[in-house]
């Protein structure tokens, strides 16, 4: 959260940098959940130079902007790196879907809200991938090598997929659960309920573990 009192760690894969892939969860935040410029949602994003793997976050304290930017080969010193970006919902306290899709066959950046197209961009680059497993972590609401990129909020439903999803497929996403077995599935917590260990919170697939660290709290979810 703000002043990077609390994160949700999930670990380090090299899974978490594939080449195609979309990120995707339910989230919420209230006024006043970012206090600098960049507030990391969730992220594998490893800088400086050479920077590798890809970022979700919000950019600016007022009439922020959901951005999903990604480390590439051609990325330089001044942080411009391929990035795309959209209006971050104003609905303080409600819930809103978000899927950021990285599709190097289709050579297309694109960013959905509530299963509607809010932006998309041409990329000629691919991803550079982690290396190590300090580079190959993945945190929620702190940006995992830069933690002054925070922000305070709420997650569920996350999932990860190693491929490119359609905008069918993201409008299935949004109202269906999904086992662990799905093909390009990479890793998946639903954060619906509270956990027997939340150091120890294993994903829908079983190859992966996360836990939370520092301030948090978990919220009675309201049907």
């Amino acid at each position: 959260g703000i002043d990077h009192k609390g994160y949700i760690d999930f670990g380090s894969s090299s899974e978490y940098t594939p080449a195609n892939f979309t990120v995707e969860a339910w989230t919420k935040y209230d006024d006043g959940f970012i206090e600098t410029s960049f507030g990391s949602f969730l992220s594998t994003f490893v800088s400086p130079l050479p920077y590798k793997g890809w970022t979700l976050h919000y950019w600016g304290t007022s009439n922020s902007l959901l951005r999903l930017s990604v480390g590439t080969n051609n990325s330089n010193p001044d942080l411009t790196l391929p990035t795309i970006y959209t209006a971050a919902p104003s609905t303080w306290g409600e819930w809103f879907h978000v899927a950021a899709v990285f599709d190097t066959s289709a050579k297309k950046m694109l960013l959905y809200i509530n299963g509607t197209l809010s932006a998309s961009a041409d990329v000629s680059d691919s991803m550079v991938p982690c290396s190590s497993e300090d580079e190959c972590r993945m945190w929620a609401f702190v940006e995992p090598k830069d933690n002054s990129r925070c922000m305070s909020g709420s997650i569920k439903k996350f999932r990860l997929w190693s491929e490119a999803k359609s905008e069918s497929d993201i409008h299935s996403l949004m109202t269906t659960d999904v086992e662990g077995t799905e093909p390009n599935l990479v890793c998946a917590w639903d954060f619906t309920e509270k956990p027997e260990d939340d150091a120890n919170i294993p994903d829908k697939t079983g190859r992966h573990t996360a836990k939370l660290v520092g301030v948090y709290k978990w919220t009675a979810l309201q049907e």
